[in-house]
């Protein structure tokens, strides 16, 4: 994720490079290259008249986009595309734009209702940005080997982010930034070169639900800085190269129904800072170390399963205290069903407290200390 101060593309005092590249070339009698600056889309011209996007130009009206607009034809030295007003949308009809990696694709900055919708975006920086607004709709593109993230959310509310297949992408799939109430569904992100999906810089009360995250170099999902109140449900996460769902100073969390496989890591790590996390219904199988790792307090583990892991089935680092454990199962790891390194008045002389969970299999014990598991 490269942090980015949102700008002004539409007039004002804050230009941008873009507004001084256009005045410099009017006062030296140069044109821009393929930027135009201009206004666009279906009825943007005298009388309604359809007026062709090119790169740079700013989307003014609902728009179809078409093969021959030259935001088509050329590849993008800078931006994309840029929305100029709420409550339109831009269908790009699977059209597919390219960049240079120095800018956006497409921009959505301060508008509130604007779809954008079945478009291919590669080789930008962003390949779609929204800042600021909000309640708009990324809706079933193709979002692919951009420089940083393939859509990335900032200071932005009440967007949806769904049906979207992001891959390849120079940092994470999704990306939100303070960011609350977005609903990220049903998109698939794999092959980035961080996470799949990323809630960071307190983004709190947004929905994560239905995703598929593979092969991303770091997470599947991740939920981080202050990050809280999220709900996580249903998605599924595997080969990784990390852990599946990692909590960094994320708290108050709902993760229900996941499933993490096959990834380098955990399936399943809350780090210290991550505190009072409900967990249920986790499946962790096949991960490179343990099942489930919880390394902070007042979290609530229960009715998950873990699997076949490289380490533990669950374990409890010396770190995490008041911890529950309910009714999980663990078997068939190749060291202990369930591990924990705390010391207090909980059971066995844990910090913490186990009912009704078992295990079965398990290479090494099924717990340490004995009394975790039946």
């Amino acid at each position: 994720m490269t942090d980015m101060k949102e700008k002004n593309l539409f007039g004002g005092a804050r230009r941008g490079w873009l507004g001084t590249l256009i005045a410099a070339a009017i006062v030296v009698g140069v044109a821009p290259s393929t930027a135009s600056a201009a206004d666009c889309g279906d009825a943007a011209g005298s009388g309604g008249a359809r007026v062709a996007c090119a790169c740079g130009d700013t989307v003014v009206t609902s728009t179809y986009l078409r093969s021959s607009d030259p935001v088509v034809q050329n590849q993008c030295a800078g931006l994309g595309l840029a929305i100029g007003r709420s409550g339109i949308t831009l269908d790009c009809r699977y059209n597919e734009m390219n960049g240079d990696g120095t800018d956006h694709g497409i921009y959505v900055f301060e508008r509130e209702r604007v779809a954008v919708k079945r478009c291919t975006v590669k080789g930008f920086l962003d390949g779609i940005r929204v800042g600021f607004g909000g309640s708009n709709s990324i809706y079933g593109n193709t979002v692919a080997d951009n420089a940083d993230d393939g859509i990335g959310v900032r200071d932005s509310d009440g967007n949806r982010i769904r049906y979207n297949k992001v891959s390849g992408n120079g940092e994470s799939g999704i990306d939100l930034s303070t960011a609350d109430g977005n609903s990220v569904y049903a998109n698939k992100a794999y092959g980035n070169a961080a996470t799949g999906v990323e809630l960071g810089q307190n983004s709190n009360k947004n929905w994560v639900k239905k995703n598929y995250c593979k092969n991303n170099g770091k997470q599947g999902i991740q939920l981080s800085d202050d990050s809280g109140w999220n709900k996580v449900y249903l998605n599924w996460m595997s080969h990784n190269g990390s852990n599946g769902l990692l909590a960094k100073n994320s708290g108050h969390n709902s993760i229900m129904w996941n499933a993490a496989k096959d990834n380098g890591g955990d399936g399943l790590r809350l780090l210290e800072g991550s505190p009072s996390n409900y967990i249920k219904g986790f499946y962790a199988a096949g991960n490179g170390a343990d099942g489930i790792c919880v390394g902070s307090d007042s979290n609530k583990v229960m009715l998950s399963t873990a699997i076949d892991n490289g380490s533990d089935g669950v374990q409890n680092e010396a770190t995490g205290e008041k911890n529950s454990y309910y009714a999980n199962y663990s078997k068939e790891n190749a060291d202990y069903g369930y591990h924990d390194n705390s010391s207090g008045g909980g059971t066995a002389g844990t910090a913490n407290r186990y009912s009704r969970n078992r295990c079965r299999n398990n290479g090494i014990d099924g717990s340490d200390p004995d009394g975790l598991c039946r």
